[in-house]
Protein backbone atom coordinates (compact mmCIF):
# COMPACT_ATOMS: atom_id res chain seq x y z
CA UNK A 1 0.00 0.00 0.00
CA UNK A 2 1.02 3.69 -1.19
CA UNK A 3 1.66 6.02 1.45
CA UNK A 4 -0.18 9.47 1.92
CA UNK A 5 0.52 11.88 -0.37
CA UNK A 6 2.17 14.50 0.98
CA UNK A 7 1.41 18.04 2.20
CA UNK A 8 1.31 20.16 -1.03
CA UNK A 9 4.47 22.76 -1.66
CA UNK A 10 1.41 25.24 -2.92
CA UNK A 11 3.17 25.96 -6.17
CA UNK A 12 0.81 25.52 -9.00
CA UNK A 13 2.79 22.58 -10.94
CA UNK A 14 3.28 20.46 -8.17
CA UNK A 15 -0.87 20.87 -6.58
CA UNK A 16 -1.38 20.28 -10.59
CA UNK A 17 0.22 16.74 -10.51
CA UNK A 18 -1.17 15.70 -7.30
CA UNK A 19 -4.18 16.39 -8.84
CA UNK A 20 -3.58 14.63 -12.04
CA UNK A 21 -1.82 11.77 -10.67
CA UNK A 22 -4.98 10.38 -8.96
CA UNK A 23 -7.61 12.20 -11.62
CA UNK A 24 -6.26 10.96 -15.26
CA UNK A 25 -6.40 6.60 -14.09
CA UNK A 26 -9.90 7.61 -13.49
CA UNK A 27 -10.95 9.78 -16.57
CA UNK A 28 -9.21 6.81 -17.94
CA UNK A 29 -11.32 3.96 -16.73
CA UNK A 30 -14.25 6.80 -17.66
CA UNK A 31 -13.42 6.27 -20.59
CA UNK A 32 -13.55 2.76 -21.30
CA UNK A 33 -16.83 2.97 -19.79
CA UNK A 34 -18.20 5.89 -22.87
CA UNK A 35 -16.81 3.65 -25.21
CA UNK A 36 -18.88 0.01 -23.94
CA UNK A 37 -21.56 2.66 -23.59
CA UNK A 38 -21.48 3.66 -27.25
CA UNK A 39 -20.49 0.13 -28.29
CA UNK A 40 -23.72 -1.02 -25.69
CA UNK A 41 -25.96 1.49 -27.62
CA UNK A 42 -24.85 0.01 -30.96
CA UNK A 43 -26.23 -3.17 -30.14
CA UNK A 44 -28.96 -2.01 -28.71
CA UNK A 45 -29.81 -0.09 -31.42
CA UNK A 46 -29.87 -2.99 -33.72
CA UNK A 47 -33.29 -4.06 -31.65
CA UNK A 48 -35.43 -0.78 -32.66
CA UNK A 49 -35.89 2.39 -31.33
CA UNK A 50 -38.31 0.67 -28.67
CA UNK A 51 -35.28 -0.96 -27.09
CA UNK A 52 -33.16 2.57 -27.56
CA UNK A 53 -36.14 4.72 -25.64
CA UNK A 54 -36.40 1.32 -22.90
CA UNK A 55 -33.12 1.78 -21.70
CA UNK A 56 -33.01 5.55 -21.80
CA UNK A 57 -35.91 5.37 -18.92
CA UNK A 58 -34.52 2.55 -17.61
CA UNK A 59 -31.47 4.14 -16.96
CA UNK A 60 -33.20 7.06 -15.08
CA UNK A 61 -34.35 4.24 -12.72
CA UNK A 62 -30.40 3.43 -12.33
CA UNK A 63 -29.40 6.57 -11.51
CA UNK A 64 -32.17 6.40 -8.59
CA UNK A 65 -29.90 3.36 -7.79
CA UNK A 66 -26.76 4.93 -8.01
CA UNK A 67 -28.15 7.30 -5.55
CA UNK A 68 -29.02 5.02 -2.86
CA UNK A 69 -25.23 3.72 -2.81
CA UNK A 70 -24.08 7.31 -1.89
CA UNK A 71 -25.20 6.88 1.43
CA UNK A 72 -21.94 4.75 2.43
CA UNK A 73 -19.78 5.12 -1.05
CA UNK A 74 -19.14 9.22 -0.28
CA UNK A 75 -19.24 8.50 3.23
CA UNK A 76 -16.99 5.23 2.73
CA UNK A 77 -14.25 7.30 0.65
CA UNK A 78 -14.11 10.52 2.71
CA UNK A 79 -13.43 8.72 5.81
CA UNK A 80 -10.81 6.24 4.55
CA UNK A 81 -9.40 9.35 2.88
CA UNK A 82 -8.71 11.37 6.25
CA UNK A 83 -7.99 8.05 8.10
CA UNK A 84 -5.49 7.10 5.60
CA UNK A 85 -4.21 10.68 5.70
CA UNK A 86 -4.29 10.86 9.78
CA UNK A 87 -1.79 7.57 9.24
CA UNK A 88 -4.79 5.59 10.85
CA UNK A 89 -4.91 2.71 8.71
CA UNK A 90 -6.39 0.10 10.89
CA UNK A 91 -9.38 2.71 11.33
CA UNK A 92 -10.13 3.27 7.96
CA UNK A 93 -10.29 -1.04 7.40
CA UNK A 94 -13.06 -0.54 10.33
CA UNK A 95 -14.71 1.95 7.80
CA UNK A 96 -14.68 -0.03 4.63
CA UNK A 97 -15.83 -3.28 7.11
CA UNK A 98 -19.07 -1.12 8.11
CA UNK A 99 -19.72 0.44 4.96
CA UNK A 100 -19.81 -3.00 3.29
CA UNK A 101 -22.46 -4.29 5.91
CA UNK A 102 -24.61 -1.27 5.48
CA UNK A 103 -24.11 -1.51 1.96
CA UNK A 104 -25.42 -5.28 1.62
CA UNK A 105 -28.19 -4.39 3.74
CA UNK A 106 -29.54 -1.18 1.97
CA UNK A 107 -28.91 -3.02 -1.26
CA UNK A 108 -30.87 -6.07 -0.07
CA UNK A 109 -33.74 -4.13 1.48
CA UNK A 110 -33.98 -2.26 -1.86
CA UNK A 111 -34.40 -5.24 -4.00
CA UNK A 112 -36.83 -7.08 -1.45
CA UNK A 113 -39.30 -4.14 -1.04
CA UNK A 114 -39.61 -2.47 -4.43
CA UNK A 115 -39.04 -5.74 -6.49
CA UNK A 116 -42.97 -5.84 -6.64
CA UNK A 117 -43.37 -2.43 -8.32
CA UNK A 118 -40.63 -2.67 -11.07
CA UNK A 119 -43.18 -1.54 -13.88
CA UNK A 120 -44.82 1.25 -12.08
CA UNK A 121 -42.10 4.02 -12.78
CA UNK A 122 -41.73 3.12 -16.50
CA UNK A 123 -45.69 3.19 -17.10
CA UNK A 124 -45.61 6.36 -15.19
CA UNK A 125 -43.17 8.03 -17.22
CA UNK A 126 -45.19 8.03 -20.07
CA UNK A 127 -43.49 5.16 -22.26
CA UNK A 128 -45.86 3.37 -24.97
CA UNK A 129 -46.45 -0.12 -24.16
CA UNK A 130 -43.39 -2.35 -26.28
CA UNK A 131 -40.62 1.00 -25.07
CA UNK A 132 -42.14 -0.10 -21.20
CA UNK A 133 -41.63 -3.71 -22.10
CA UNK A 134 -37.84 -2.87 -23.52
CA UNK A 135 -37.20 -1.02 -19.94
CA UNK A 136 -38.35 -3.75 -17.73
CA UNK A 137 -36.59 -6.58 -19.36
CA UNK A 138 -33.24 -4.86 -19.48
CA UNK A 139 -33.66 -3.67 -15.87
CA UNK A 140 -34.63 -6.28 -14.21
CA UNK A 141 -31.45 -8.79 -14.19
CA UNK A 142 -29.71 -5.22 -13.06
CA UNK A 143 -32.13 -4.75 -9.98
CA UNK A 144 -31.99 -8.46 -9.30
CA UNK A 145 -28.18 -8.29 -8.27
CA UNK A 146 -28.23 -4.87 -7.18
CA UNK A 147 -25.73 -6.03 -4.36
CA UNK A 148 -23.31 -6.99 -6.38
CA UNK A 149 -22.86 -3.73 -8.39
CA UNK A 150 -23.51 -1.72 -5.20
CA UNK A 151 -20.25 -3.65 -3.63
CA UNK A 152 -18.41 -3.16 -6.94
CA UNK A 153 -19.06 0.36 -7.11
CA UNK A 154 -18.12 0.91 -3.07
CA UNK A 155 -14.45 -1.08 -3.66
CA UNK A 156 -14.00 0.70 -6.23
CA UNK A 157 -14.29 4.30 -3.83
CA UNK A 158 -12.00 2.22 -1.31
CA UNK A 159 -9.43 2.58 -4.21
CA UNK A 160 -9.96 5.80 -4.69
CA UNK A 161 -10.27 7.09 -1.44
CA UNK A 162 -6.02 5.62 -1.31
CA UNK A 163 -5.22 7.19 -4.05
CA UNK A 164 -5.31 4.31 -6.34
CA UNK A 165 -7.39 5.01 -9.03
CA UNK A 166 -4.76 3.07 -11.21
CA UNK A 167 -5.57 -0.34 -10.23
CA UNK A 168 -9.34 -0.07 -10.08
CA UNK A 169 -9.40 1.55 -13.33
CA UNK A 170 -7.80 -1.36 -15.33
CA UNK A 171 -9.55 -3.51 -13.39
CA UNK A 172 -12.90 -1.68 -14.17
CA UNK A 173 -11.01 -1.92 -18.32
CA UNK A 174 -11.50 -5.19 -18.31
CA UNK A 175 -14.61 -6.14 -16.87
CA UNK A 176 -15.86 -4.05 -19.65
CA UNK A 177 -13.90 -5.35 -22.44
CA UNK A 178 -15.28 -8.67 -21.24
CA UNK A 179 -18.67 -6.95 -21.22
CA UNK A 180 -18.29 -6.18 -24.83
CA UNK A 181 -17.50 -9.32 -25.90
CA UNK A 182 -20.72 -10.84 -24.41
CA UNK A 183 -23.19 -8.17 -25.16
CA UNK A 184 -23.93 -9.48 -28.71
CA UNK A 185 -23.36 -13.28 -28.03
CA UNK A 186 -26.48 -13.12 -25.13
CA UNK A 187 -28.55 -10.54 -26.75
CA UNK A 188 -28.27 -12.07 -30.15
CA UNK A 189 -27.63 -15.89 -29.07
CA UNK A 190 -24.46 -16.21 -31.22
CA UNK A 191 -22.16 -19.24 -30.28
CA UNK A 192 -25.44 -21.65 -29.12
CA UNK A 193 -26.26 -19.07 -26.23
CA UNK A 194 -29.40 -18.25 -25.42
CA UNK A 195 -31.12 -15.33 -27.52
CA UNK A 196 -31.86 -13.05 -24.39
CA UNK A 197 -32.62 -9.44 -27.17
CA UNK A 198 -32.03 -6.58 -24.48
CA UNK A 199 -32.16 -8.37 -21.31
CA UNK A 200 -28.72 -10.38 -22.42
CA UNK A 201 -26.98 -7.00 -22.14
CA UNK A 202 -28.13 -6.41 -18.43
CA UNK A 203 -27.16 -10.13 -17.76
CA UNK A 204 -23.83 -9.54 -19.51
CA UNK A 205 -22.96 -6.20 -17.16
CA UNK A 206 -23.82 -8.23 -13.84
CA UNK A 207 -22.05 -10.93 -14.75
CA UNK A 208 -19.04 -8.84 -15.46
CA UNK A 209 -19.21 -6.82 -12.61
CA UNK A 210 -19.23 -9.68 -10.36
CA UNK A 211 -15.84 -10.66 -11.59
CA UNK A 212 -14.65 -7.20 -11.18
CA UNK A 213 -15.63 -7.61 -7.56
CA UNK A 214 -13.69 -10.42 -7.03
CA UNK A 215 -10.51 -8.72 -8.84
CA UNK A 216 -10.99 -5.84 -6.48
CA UNK A 217 -10.75 -7.38 -3.23
CA UNK A 218 -8.24 -9.38 -4.36
CA UNK A 219 -5.91 -7.13 -4.53
CA UNK A 220 -7.25 -4.45 -2.09
CA UNK A 221 -6.38 -7.50 0.09
CA UNK A 222 -3.22 -7.69 -1.50
CA UNK A 223 -1.76 -4.10 -0.63
CA UNK A 224 -3.26 -4.09 2.36
CA UNK A 225 -5.98 -1.54 2.30
CA UNK A 226 -8.63 -3.61 3.81
CA UNK A 227 -8.29 -6.13 6.45
CA UNK A 228 -7.43 -10.03 7.03
CA UNK A 229 -11.37 -12.09 5.74
CA UNK A 230 -11.94 -12.43 9.25
CA UNK A 231 -12.33 -8.34 9.98
CA UNK A 232 -15.59 -8.54 8.05
CA UNK A 233 -17.33 -10.62 10.50
CA UNK A 234 -17.29 -7.78 12.97
CA UNK A 235 -19.59 -4.62 12.46
CA UNK A 236 -17.59 -1.43 13.84
CA UNK A 237 -21.25 0.30 14.67
CA UNK A 238 -19.20 3.64 15.91
CA UNK A 239 -18.81 4.54 11.71
CA UNK A 240 -22.33 4.35 11.33
CA UNK A 241 -23.42 7.64 12.07
CA UNK A 242 -20.09 9.79 10.76
CA UNK A 243 -21.02 7.24 7.44
CA UNK A 244 -24.37 8.54 7.25
CA UNK A 245 -23.47 12.61 7.99
CA UNK A 246 -21.09 12.85 5.20
CA UNK A 247 -22.60 10.04 2.54
CA UNK A 248 -26.77 10.88 2.73
CA UNK A 249 -26.63 14.55 1.90
CA UNK A 250 -24.98 13.03 -1.47
CA UNK A 251 -27.23 10.65 -1.71
CA UNK A 252 -29.98 12.92 -1.17
CA UNK A 253 -28.89 14.83 -3.93
CA UNK A 254 -28.11 12.20 -6.58
CA UNK A 255 -31.49 10.51 -5.55
CA UNK A 256 -33.27 14.35 -6.62
CA UNK A 257 -31.46 14.60 -9.51
CA UNK A 258 -32.82 11.29 -10.66
CA UNK A 259 -36.27 11.69 -9.40
CA UNK A 260 -36.59 14.66 -11.65
CA UNK A 261 -35.75 13.07 -14.81
CA UNK A 262 -38.82 10.89 -15.04
CA UNK A 263 -41.09 14.53 -14.49
CA UNK A 264 -39.04 15.60 -17.08
CA UNK A 265 -40.05 12.95 -18.79
CA UNK A 266 -43.60 13.11 -18.46
CA UNK A 267 -43.15 16.95 -20.05
CA UNK A 268 -40.76 15.57 -23.24
CA UNK A 269 -42.90 12.27 -24.08
CA UNK A 270 -45.67 14.41 -25.72
CA UNK A 271 -43.52 15.60 -28.05
CA UNK A 272 -43.11 11.91 -28.96
CA UNK A 273 -40.61 8.72 -28.22
CA UNK A 274 -38.03 11.01 -30.57
CA UNK A 275 -36.77 13.43 -27.97
CA UNK A 276 -36.68 10.84 -25.21
CA UNK A 277 -34.21 8.89 -27.30
CA UNK A 278 -32.33 11.92 -28.58
CA UNK A 279 -31.70 12.57 -24.58
CA UNK A 280 -30.83 9.02 -24.14
CA UNK A 281 -28.10 9.72 -27.20
CA UNK A 282 -26.90 12.44 -25.72
CA UNK A 283 -26.37 11.39 -22.54
CA UNK A 284 -23.86 9.20 -24.04
CA UNK A 285 -22.67 12.31 -25.75
CA UNK A 286 -22.47 14.47 -22.70
CA UNK A 287 -20.91 11.70 -20.66
CA UNK A 288 -17.43 12.82 -21.55
CA UNK A 289 -17.14 15.98 -19.87
CA UNK A 290 -19.37 14.41 -17.30
CA UNK A 291 -17.37 11.42 -16.65
CA UNK A 292 -13.97 13.68 -17.20
CA UNK A 293 -15.35 16.06 -14.78
CA UNK A 294 -16.39 13.32 -11.89
CA UNK A 295 -12.82 12.09 -12.76
CA UNK A 296 -11.07 15.50 -11.01
CA UNK A 297 -14.16 15.42 -7.64
CA UNK A 298 -12.30 11.74 -7.18
CA UNK A 299 -9.16 13.38 -7.10
CA UNK A 300 -10.42 16.08 -4.88
CA UNK A 301 -11.96 14.06 -2.80
CA UNK A 302 -9.29 11.41 -1.87
CA UNK A 303 -6.61 14.46 -1.59
CA UNK A 304 -8.48 16.93 -0.13
CA UNK A 305 -9.69 14.22 2.33
CA UNK A 306 -6.01 13.39 3.46
CA UNK A 307 -5.05 16.84 3.95
CA UNK A 308 -8.54 17.43 6.12
CA UNK A 309 -7.29 14.29 7.90
CA UNK A 310 -3.69 15.81 8.75
CA UNK A 311 -5.38 19.15 9.73
CA UNK A 312 -3.60 20.88 6.31
CA UNK A 313 -6.79 23.14 5.48
CA UNK A 314 -4.23 25.47 3.40
CA UNK A 315 -3.63 22.21 1.17
CA UNK A 316 -7.40 21.63 0.87
CA UNK A 317 -7.52 25.45 -0.40
CA UNK A 318 -5.07 25.36 -3.09
CA UNK A 319 -6.25 21.64 -3.94
CA UNK A 320 -9.36 22.88 -4.87
CA UNK A 321 -8.73 26.21 -6.39
CA UNK A 322 -6.40 24.41 -8.65
CA UNK A 323 -8.98 21.55 -9.31
CA UNK A 324 -11.44 24.30 -10.28
CA UNK A 325 -8.50 25.72 -12.89
CA UNK A 326 -8.47 22.31 -14.40
CA UNK A 327 -11.89 21.28 -14.74
CA UNK A 328 -12.21 24.60 -16.74
CA UNK A 329 -9.49 23.74 -19.18
CA UNK A 330 -10.77 20.57 -19.94
CA UNK A 331 -14.42 21.80 -20.24
CA UNK A 332 -13.85 24.10 -23.17
CA UNK A 333 -12.98 21.96 -26.08
CA UNK A 334 -16.29 19.96 -24.90
CA UNK A 335 -18.34 23.70 -25.26
CA UNK A 336 -16.55 24.45 -28.22
CA UNK A 337 -17.70 20.99 -29.82
CA UNK A 338 -21.08 21.29 -28.37
CA UNK A 339 -21.65 25.12 -29.73
CA UNK A 340 -20.18 24.49 -32.86
CA UNK A 341 -21.48 20.93 -34.29
CA UNK A 342 -23.88 19.82 -32.13
CA UNK A 343 -26.34 18.03 -34.58
CA UNK A 344 -22.78 16.29 -36.11
CA UNK A 345 -21.92 14.96 -33.02
CA UNK A 346 -25.51 13.24 -32.60
CA UNK A 347 -25.21 12.01 -36.30
CA UNK A 348 -21.94 10.21 -35.08
CA UNK A 349 -24.68 7.62 -32.86
CA UNK A 350 -27.80 7.85 -34.86
CA UNK A 351 -28.93 8.20 -38.25
CA UNK A 352 -32.28 9.18 -37.38
CA UNK A 353 -33.43 12.83 -38.57
CA UNK A 354 -36.01 13.71 -35.69
CA UNK A 355 -33.52 12.46 -32.75
CA UNK A 356 -30.78 14.31 -34.83
CA UNK A 357 -32.72 17.56 -34.67
CA UNK A 358 -33.56 17.08 -31.07
CA UNK A 359 -30.80 16.39 -29.77
CA UNK A 360 -28.67 19.38 -31.45
CA UNK A 361 -30.84 21.77 -29.93
CA UNK A 362 -30.30 19.52 -26.08
CA UNK A 363 -26.20 19.76 -26.99
CA UNK A 364 -26.51 23.56 -28.01
CA UNK A 365 -28.22 24.44 -24.71
CA UNK A 366 -26.44 22.64 -22.18
CA UNK A 367 -22.91 23.33 -23.87
CA UNK A 368 -23.29 26.89 -23.11
CA UNK A 369 -23.34 25.67 -18.92
CA UNK A 370 -21.03 22.92 -19.56
CA UNK A 371 -18.11 24.82 -17.82
CA UNK A 372 -20.12 24.94 -14.58
CA UNK A 373 -21.65 21.31 -14.86
CA UNK A 374 -17.56 20.44 -14.23
CA UNK A 375 -17.39 22.76 -11.53
CA UNK A 376 -20.30 21.26 -9.75
CA UNK A 377 -18.77 17.89 -10.24
CA UNK A 378 -15.54 18.95 -9.26
CA UNK A 379 -16.83 20.68 -6.04
CA UNK A 380 -19.11 18.13 -4.79
CA UNK A 381 -15.68 15.95 -4.80
CA UNK A 382 -13.81 18.69 -2.70
CA UNK A 383 -17.03 18.90 0.05
CA UNK A 384 -17.39 15.36 -0.07
CA UNK A 385 -13.40 14.97 0.41
CA UNK A 386 -13.76 17.58 3.70
CA UNK A 387 -16.72 15.59 5.33
CA UNK A 388 -18.77 18.68 4.90
CA UNK A 389 -21.84 17.62 2.50
CA UNK A 390 -24.58 18.63 3.96
CA UNK A 391 -24.21 22.52 3.75
CA UNK A 392 -24.00 21.61 -0.48
CA UNK A 393 -28.09 20.93 -0.02
CA UNK A 394 -29.00 24.01 0.28
CA UNK A 395 -27.62 24.97 -3.25
CA UNK A 396 -28.11 21.28 -5.19
CA UNK A 397 -31.88 20.30 -4.32
CA UNK A 398 -33.81 24.11 -4.72
CA UNK A 399 -32.44 24.18 -8.44
CA UNK A 400 -32.63 20.41 -9.63
CA UNK A 401 -36.04 20.18 -7.91
CA UNK A 402 -36.66 23.64 -9.87
CA UNK A 403 -35.95 22.54 -13.59
CA UNK A 404 -39.57 20.95 -13.46
CA UNK A 405 -41.54 23.90 -12.89
CA UNK A 406 -38.85 25.64 -15.22
CA UNK A 407 -39.25 23.26 -18.13
CA UNK A 408 -42.84 23.26 -17.84
CA UNK A 409 -42.62 27.55 -17.34
CA UNK A 410 -40.38 27.31 -20.42
CA UNK A 411 -42.00 24.80 -22.90
CA UNK A 412 -45.53 25.18 -22.25
CA UNK A 413 -46.53 28.89 -20.89
CA UNK A 414 -43.58 30.23 -23.26
CA UNK A 415 -44.53 28.21 -26.17
CA UNK A 416 -40.52 27.30 -26.13
CA UNK A 417 -41.56 23.69 -27.01
CA UNK A 418 -38.62 20.94 -26.29
CA UNK A 419 -36.01 23.72 -26.02
CA UNK A 420 -37.70 25.11 -23.13
CA UNK A 421 -36.93 21.50 -21.47
CA UNK A 422 -33.32 21.64 -22.54
CA UNK A 423 -32.83 25.40 -21.37
CA UNK A 424 -34.21 24.22 -17.73
CA UNK A 425 -31.61 21.71 -17.68
CA UNK A 426 -28.82 24.40 -18.49
CA UNK A 427 -29.66 27.12 -16.63
CA UNK A 428 -30.45 24.76 -13.28
CA UNK A 429 -26.86 23.18 -13.70
CA UNK A 430 -25.18 27.04 -14.36
CA UNK A 431 -26.94 27.60 -11.14
CA UNK A 432 -25.73 24.69 -9.00
CA UNK A 433 -22.02 25.09 -10.17
CA UNK A 434 -21.91 28.90 -9.23
CA UNK A 435 -23.79 28.20 -5.84
CA UNK A 436 -21.15 25.66 -4.84
CA UNK A 437 -18.44 27.38 -5.70
CA UNK A 438 -19.82 30.47 -3.14
CA UNK A 439 -20.27 27.70 -0.89
CA UNK A 440 -16.65 26.77 -0.79
CA UNK A 441 -15.20 30.39 -0.48
CA UNK A 442 -17.43 30.93 2.35
CA UNK A 443 -16.83 27.24 3.88
CA UNK A 444 -12.96 27.70 3.40
CA UNK A 445 -12.42 31.34 4.71
CA UNK A 446 -9.43 31.67 7.25
CA UNK A 447 -10.41 30.89 10.14
CA UNK A 448 -8.48 28.60 13.48
CA UNK A 449 -7.91 25.11 11.82
CA UNK A 450 -8.71 22.54 13.59
CA UNK A 451 -6.19 19.77 14.46
CA UNK A 452 -6.59 16.24 12.62
CA UNK A 453 -9.70 14.10 13.15
CA UNK A 454 -10.28 11.99 16.34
Amino acid sequence: MSSPLPPTTMTAAATDRQILRVALPAMGGFLGMILFDLANIFWIGRLGPQAMAGVAASGFVMWSLYSVMHVTNAGCGSLVAQRFGAGATAEAHEVIVTAAWMSLAIAGATVAGFWPLLDIPFGWMGLDAPAAAEALAYFRPLFLFFPVVYLYNLTGNVFNAYGDTRTSTWIMAAALALNMLLDPLLMFGWGGLPRLEIAGAAVATVICQALGLVARLFFLRRRGMIGPAAGFLAFPRRWVGPIVRIGLPNAITSCVWSVIYPFLTRIITPFGMAPLSALGVCHRIESFPYLGATGMGIALTALIGQARGRGDLEAARVLCRRGLVLTTLLMVPFVAGFLACPRELVALLTGDGPTIGHGGDYLWAIGVGEILLGWELALGGAFTGLGRTAPTLAISIPLTVGRVPLAWLLADRLGMGLPGVWWAISLSTMGKGLGLALLWRHTMRPRTPPGPQP
